[in-house]
């Protein structure tokens, strides 16, 4: 999950951690979307050449009715639904 600079530092003054901040903290805006995993790669490359910014992968869909995160060495862990509901 990329997380700026900026977002890192607040979160020593607010005491969260930043992958806490990044899911659900608010008026922190990033373009997100699905493609099928087979045109996943190149749209990669393509969008870097497009527009100059980079496009990270943050998952995939699955079956699951689930929210889980990887952490750094690969093990899944399931997430609490936290943050704001704009539809609530």
């Amino acid at each position: 999950m990329p997380i700026s600079p900026t977002a890192k530092k607040r979160c020593v003054e607010s005491g969260k951690t930043p992958l806490d901040m990044a899911l659900t903290d608010g008026e922190d805006f990033e373009l997100l979307f699905t493609v099928p995993e087979i045109e996943s790669a190149g749209l990669v490359e393509k969008w870097r050449n497009r527009f100059n910014l980079r496009l990270t992968r943050i998952g995939k869909i699955t079956e699951e009715k689930k929210f889980r995160i990887l952490d750094k060495n690969g093990v899944a862990k399931e997430i609490d639904k936290a943050g704001y509901d704009h539809f609530g």
